[in-house]
């Protein structure tokens, strides 16, 4: 997924299925310490540069055309892709429709 503000260059808002929460916390998670610390195999030099953060907090900013399950204002946490980016100002959410109980 690309981040609706990721990299500090594009201001472009949400894809359709998307929100993008303006980050009130981030954790720090053993996987963050690892990427920071050069000791995660996933994230190499050709991924850099990197911006740790998976599990966010935050306020909803925007949401996309088909994002209606938030409004802006509302307070939301979750995680962001595996490219991470929660320690930004700003990241994006990809939203998911899950299945109703009777068809699982």
């Amino acid at each position: 997924m690309t981040c609706c503000a990721s990299k500090g260059s594009s201001n472009r808002g949400p894809d359709a299925r998307q929100i993008l929460v303006r980050v009130r916390a981030a954790s720090v998670n053993p996987v963050d310490f690892k990427i920071r610390s050069g000791k995660y195999p996933s994230v190499k030099g050709d991924r850099l540069p990197y911006t740790p953060g998976r599990d966010v907090s935050g306020i909803v900013e925007t949401c996309g055309a088909q994002a209606t399950r938030f409004q802006p204002g509302d307070a939301v946490f979750g995680m962001v892709p595996v490219f991470g980016g929660g320690y930004a100002e700003r990241a994006g959410f990809q939203l998911v429709t899950w299945p109703s109980r009777s068809s699982m």
